[in-house]
């Protein structure tokens, strides 16, 4: 019989966490204790990742992300990424229930600060790997209709902000409706474009430095689609240097990279397509889970909002 230790001196487990915990605990066959330091990073509405130590001395990674709208798991993949040899988290167990997704994993360690960070074309290497491969797992795909949708589907969960008394909706409403116009004419390029597996939320702060080597983890936003999406998200959050530009990251990224796709999209050179629709897609995002938990953003992320809708608009138009 398993069973969770929680040792309130030193943490607390949310209910809902501990009844994930429970049902992952029945499959993995292990007892489990809070560490000292049980949260990892932010959590957020999204998800919430910890650390916890087995009785044996061994830590292991507890990660909660809201279900995908497919049902798609986490877990097939990541067990499949790891049969072909790329650096992925090992999974002990996993479950689903309630439109929360649980998974167990193997703790890497944390980010080990002795290591350099990668390089934009070490990113770019293993972007490359992973973008090669083909899962025989359920995944969402995003093509052109997926992304014409996008300010359609950010409309209707504005519309429920704003019932709320949602800051600013005016100015919100006014760039998604302008991206409404023509989001159709701009997505039929994602169909002409090279299509694989993309992480979904590639950038730095997902490739740890684990004392084994580099190690590919966040994986549940993955989905098929067009690899330049997944290059716009590991761009645009990559740390640049000083007289560095966005534009110049992305050359060197695409060089480094290879054959990323066509250097153009219909009219619109490839980085603003790219950096146009993933600057769309996470005000969505965001616009989605303030929705989905039925509350307003604050005043700044209402800011960021707009401002990644108005960088969008310049992209894109």
């Amino acid at each position: 019989m398993t069973r969770l230790v929680s040792h309130a001196a030193t943490a607390t487990i949310d209910p809902l966490d501990e009844a994930i915990l429970g049902q992952l605990l029945g499959a993995s066959a292990v007892e489990l204790r809070v560490a000292p330091q049980a949260t990892l990073g932010q959590a957020d509405e999204r998800s919430v990742t910890h650390r916890f130590q087995l009785h044996d001395g061994r830590s292991v990674i507890f990660k909660r992300t809201r279900t995908t709208v497919d049902g798609s798991l986490e877990g097939p993949l990541l067990q499949a990424l790891r049969a072909t040899g790329l650096p992925v988290p090992a999974v002990i167990a996993e479950t689903a229930a309630g439109g929360w997704h649980g998974l167990l994993m193997h703790d890497l360690g944390p980010d080990d600060p002795s290591r350099r960070p990668p390089t934009l074309a070490e990113a770019a290497t293993l972007a490359a790997q992973v973008h090669a491969f083909s899962p025989n797992v359920p995944l969402r795909t995003i093509d052109s209709s997926d992304l014409a949708e996008v300010p359609h589907r950010a409309l209707h969960d504005l519309d429920q902000l704003t019932d709320h008394g949602q800051p600013a909706a005016g100015q919100i409403q006014q760039r998604l409706l302008r991206l409404a116009d023509l989001a159709h004419r701009r997505a039929a390029c994602a169909d002409a474009q090279p299509v694989g597996l993309c992480h979904g939320q590639l950038h730095p702060s997902r490739l740890l430095r684990a004392t084994g080597g580099r190690v590919i983890v966040g994986w549940s936003g993955a989905y098929i689609g067009p690899v330049l999406l997944d290059l716009a998200a590991l761009c645009a959050d990559w740390p640049t240097s000083p007289g560095q530009t966005l534009r110049s990251s992305w050359t060197h990224l695409r060089a480094s990279y290879g054959n990323a796709g066509h250097d153009r999209c219909g009219d619109l050179p490839s980085d603003r397509w790219a950096m146009g629709w993933h600057q769309l897609r996470r005000a969505a995002a965001t616009l989605a889970d303030a929705a989905a938990n039925g509350h307003t953003l604050p005043l700044p992320a209402t800011a960021v909002v707009i401002a990644q809708l108005q960088d969008a608009l310049e992209d894109l138009s």
